[in-house]
């Protein structure tokens, strides 16, 4: 699932095929989550503001690309965006807060003139590696497969394979 999410084979934002087949597999081993979500790189590890800012796959004026934009945008909103001084992740939202960002978002969207395809770009499936500490690069399955990319392309892959079979260390 890593590789396939790193590989960008999930068409029309989720795995299809002999891909979804192992989906299942792991979904039915308790290993792996599945659900909608926002469609953005960073969810686990990235703060809120930069995770919006950095959003560019589906551009949004005013947030994409626009720290102070970002910011705006987030205190726009009824949420407690710091935790014991520290920027909140997505990963750490409730359900709750992540449908009040979201709507907002797509809202944003709307009012911004962004094409209705492109919004729909903002919601795809995630794959959540459920056996992995919330907030670590290791839980998403998009930022596990740059992690492994990182490995290799710096002539680490002994790292990269230590990492996929176990070793935190």
């Amino acid at each position: 699932v890593v590789g396939a999410v790193g590989d960008m084979q999930a068409a029309g934002g989720e795995l299809h095929g002999a891909n979804a087949a192992i989906v299942e597999e792991g979904v039915d081993a308790g290993v792996l989550e599945t659900g909608k979500d926002l469609a953005l790189y960073g969810k686990q590890t990235r703060p809120l503001p930069k995770l919006l800012e950095y959003a560019t796959d589906v551009h949004i004026p005013g947030i994409s690309n626009d720290s102070s934009g970002a910011l705006r945008f987030l205190d726009g909103l009824d949420l407690e965006l710091k935790r014991d001084g520290d920027w909140r992740r997505w990963a750490g939202l409730t359900n709750e807060e992540k449908r009040t960002v979201a709507s907002a978002l797509v809202r944003r969207a709307v009012s911004s003139g962004v094409p209705a395809k492109k919004i729909d770009g903002l919601v795809s499936t995630a794959y959540v590696l459920s056996d992995e500490p919330v907030g670590t690069e290791l839980r998403d399955a998009s930022e596990f497969s740059t992690l492994l990319n990182a490995t290799a392309r710096y002539e680490r892959a002994d790292v990269g394979l230590g990492v996929c079979l176990g070793d935190r260390d």
